[in-house]
C-alpha cells in the first residue's frame, strides 16, 4: 500500500530539495502533489485525501497551523508534519494542541534522517489503519446484527461516504449442496472464508461506485458499497453487476469452488442495513433455485408462491403418495413421473424448507427399497465418498440423482430385474464412480470376481462391454451438464471422468454424432 503525500512550502527550492533527498517510491510513498500555495494544497487534499501532509509552518496567505486546522475542519485526518527553519516553541505548543507531534527542522533533515522518519511514520500509519479497519468491521458487524448505532459510529464505518445517496450490500458465499441428507448440510463448513480485497472504486463524471467497508459474517463475506449519481438505472445495474462478478471471482480464487453473490435492494437510510443483510442472506439460501455460481439481485426476486393453509408451502403429498404407490408396484415409469412432478412443484415454489423435507422423505423410501436389494444407504454412500456433492447443488441436479438412484434400486429389487446381482453391483459401482478413473480390474475387485468373469458375465447379460456401459453413463451425465449450461466444456470433461478435453470431445461425437459445443447450442 502506497502512502499518499502532499507537500506545501512557499519556497519552491525547499520543495525541490525535499523531493530529491530520497526515493519516495522505494519507501512506500506516492508524492501526489507539491504546492507553494496553501489554499490550492487544501483543495487538492480535500479531493485526494492524503495519508501524510508535510507543510512549512511560516507561509503567507495561510501558515502551516491554519492549514492543519482547515484540513481537520474539512473532515480530513492525515498525519501532519510541520517544517520550520528553526525550533519555534510557541508554534510547537500550538501544534501540540492540534494533535501534531511531528516537527522537523529543515537544516537538520538530511537524507538518512528523512528516510528514518518516513519509515517510522509509515509503520505508525499502517498500524493505525489496521486498528481503524478492525473497529469499522466490528461496528459494521454489530449494525448488520441489529444493534442500534449512533450517527457518529456510522461515520466511523463509512468515513467520507457516510452521506452517500444509495448503499448496496453484497454478500458472497460458497455454493453448498442441498441438504438431501443432514450430513450434506455441513459440507464445506468449518473455517471462515478468506476475505478478498475491496473492489476498486469506479468513478466518472456522472456517478460513482465505491467500497465503504467489508467483513466476514459467518460463511459469507459482506461488502458495503456507496453509490451516487446513477442517472441511468441500467448503467448503474451493469456497473454493480460487474463489481459483484469480480468479487465472486476473487472469492472463488481464494476459497475454491463456485460461489454466488447476493445484491440487496438499494438502501437509502443506513439504519436499514440490517434488513438488507437479512434480505441478502435469504437470497443466498435460495440461490440453489437461481443460476448456479452467479450474481443474484434482490430486485429480480418475484413473490414466493402462496403457502398452503397449514403453512407447509407447496403441496408435495400427492406426488410423494404417487411415488410410494409406484414403488409398491415396482413401476419405474410411474416412479420417474412422480419424482419429476414433485421437483417441478418444488422448483416453482422456491421453498427450500419444503425441498429439504421432500428429500428426507425420498431418501427414507429409497433406503428401504435399496435395503431389499442389498444396496448401501444414502448416508453410507455419502460417508464413504461415493456421492459427488456437486450433483446436489440445485434442485434439477437432485432430481436427476434421485431418478438414477430409484431406477437402480427398483432394478435391484423388482421382479422385472433383468441382471444378476454381480452385474447390478458393477453398474452401481460405475454410476457412483464414473468421475474417477474406473477400470475393469477395480470393478471386479470391488464385487469379488475375476476380471475375465466380469467381462464374460457383463457382456452376456447386458449385450455391451464394461467400457461401453461406463462410456454411456459418462455421456449421459455430460449431456445433462451441457443442458444445464453452467460449466465450461473442459470442466464437464473432468466431472465425467475424462482428463483430456479433446479425447472427451471425440468420445462424445462418436456417441452422439456431434461435438459437445454443437450439442449445447442445439439445446439452447
Amino acid at each position: 500500500m502506497k502512502m499518499k503525500v502532499i507537500m506545501v512550502d512557499d519556497e519552491i527550492l525547499a520543495l525541490e530539495h525535499l523531493k530529491s533527498l530520497i526515493d519516495w517510491d522505494t519507501l512506500g510513498y506516492e508524492l501526489t502533489g507539491c504546492f507553494t500555495n496553501p489554499k490550492k494544497a487544501l483543495s487538492f487534499a480535500i479531493e485526494n485525501k492524503p495519508h501524510l501532509l508535510i507543510a512549512d509552518i511560516r507561509m503567507p496567505i495561510m501558515d502551516g497551523l491554519e492549514l492543519a486546522r482547515q484540513s481537520q475542519a474539512a473532515g480530513l485526518s492525515p498525519r501532519i508534519v510541520l517544517l520550520t527553519s528553526h525550533k519555534e516553541f510557541e508554534y510547537a505548543k500550538e501544534a501540540m494542541k492540534l494533535g501534531i507531534s511531528d516537527y522537523w527542522v529543515k537544516h537538520e533533515t538530511d537524507a538518512p534522517t528523512l528516510a528514518r522518519e518516513l519509515e517510522r511514520l509509515r509503520k505508525e500509519l499502517l498500524d493505525a489503519s489496521e486498528v481503524r479497519a478492525a473497529v469499522r468491521k466490528q461496528l459494521l458487524g454489530e449494525l448488520l446484527a441489529g444493534r442500534t448505532l449512533t450517527p457518529d459510529q456510522w461515520r466511523t464505518i463509512a468515513g467520507d461516504r457516510a452521506n452517500a445517496e444509495t448503499l448496496r450490500l453484497l454478500a458472497v458465499r460458497k455454493d453448498k449442496p442441498l441438504a438431501v441428507i443432514p450430513e450434506a448440510a455441513a459440507f464445506g463448513g468449518g473455517a471462515a472464508p478468506l476475505e478478498p480485497g475491496p473492489p476498486e472504486e469506479a468513478e466518472d463524471e456522472d456517478d460513482c461506485l465505491a467500497p465503504v467497508a467489508s467483513l466476514v459474517a459467518g460463511d459469507a463475506v459482506c461488502v458495503l458499497l456507496a453509490m451516487r449519481g446513477t442517472r441511468s438505472e441500467l448503467r448503474a445495474r451493469e456497473r454493480l453487476h460487474a463489481v459483484a462478478d469480480r468479487l465472486r471471482a476473487a472469492f472463488e480464487r481464494l476459497n475454491g469452488g463456485r460461489a454466488s453473490v447476493a445484491v440487496s435492494s438499494p438502501v437509502r437510510d443506513w439504519r436499514k442495513l440490517p434488513e438488507a443483510y437479512a434480505e441478502a442472506s435469504r437470497l443466498l439460501e435460495r440461490s440453489a433455485f437461481g443460476r448456479y455460481g452467479g450474481v443474484l439481485f434482490q430486485d429480480d426476486e418475484t413473490a414466493p408462491a402462496a403457502p398452503q393453509p397449514d403453512g407447509r408451502g407447496p403441496d408435495a403429498e400427492p406426488h410423494l403418495a404417487a411415488l410410494d404407490e409406484a414403488v409398491r408396484r415396482r413401476d419405474q415409469a410411474a416412479a420417474a413421473e412422480a419424482i419429476n412432478r414433485l421437483f417441478a412443484s418444488l422448483s416453482a415454489a422456491g421453498d427450500l424448507a419444503a425441498l429439504t423435507e421432500s428429500c428426507r422423505r425420498l431418501v427414507a423410501t429409497l433406503n428401504r427399497l435399496g435395503a431389499e436389494g442389498g444396496l448401501p444407504s444414502v448416508a453410507q454412500s455419502w460417508n464413504e465418498g461415493r456421492i459427488d456433492a456437486r450433483r446436489w447443488m440445485r434442485p434439477d441436479d437432485v432430481r436427476a440423482w434421485f431418478l438414477e438412484r430409484y431406477e437402480l434400486a427398483l432394478n435391484a429389487t423388482g421382479s422385472a430385474a433383468a441382471y444378476s446381482r454381480k452385474v447390478r453391483q458393477a453398474l452401481d459401482y460405475m454410476r457412483e464412480r464414473y468421475a474417477e478413473e474406473v477400470t475393469s480390474d477395480a470393478i471386479a475387485e470391488h464385487i469379488g470376481i475375476s476380471k475375465d468373469h466380469l467381462r464374460h458375465l457383463f457382456k452376456e447379460e447386458t449385450g455391451e462391454t464394461v467400457l461401453d456401459a461406463l462410456t454411456r453413463i459418462r455421456i449421459d451425465e455430460a449431456k445433462r451438464l451441457l443442458r444445464d449450461g453452467s460449466l465450461k466444456i473442459y470442466e464437464i470433461a473432468e466431472r465425467v471422468g475424462y482428463r483430456n478435453g479433446q479425447y472427451f470431445s471425440q468420445v462424445f461425437r462418436k456417441a452422439t454424432g456431434m461435438n459437445p459445443l454443437e450439442y449445447a447450442e442445439r439445446r439452447e
